[in-house]
């Protein structure tokens, strides 16, 4: 719906990630992928930069250090 108003796919990630972290108050190391920072990680198959639902096309998941596929989780 962000993207649909007219956010930038970008600024709908960073929102989503970063800024959320912020909002909580664990953005001090949590929300960006840089060194020191904890960080759950979710791999795609396709560029959501290119189109937002491409945020549901998850290879993986990594939480906690541990990968998890979708199929497995199913």
């Amino acid at each position: 719906l962000l993207v649909e108003s007219g956010i930038p796919p970008l600024a709908v990630l960073t929102i989503a990630t970063a800024n959320g972290a912020k909002a909580l108050g664990i953005g001090g190391d949590t929300g960006t992928v840089k060194a020191g920072h904890r960080a759950d990680l979710v791999v795609l198959t396709a560029d959501p930069l290119r189109a937002i639902r491409n945020t549901r096309a998850i290879m993986w998941v990594m939480k906690g250090g541990v990968i998890h596929r979708p199929g497995e989780m199913r």
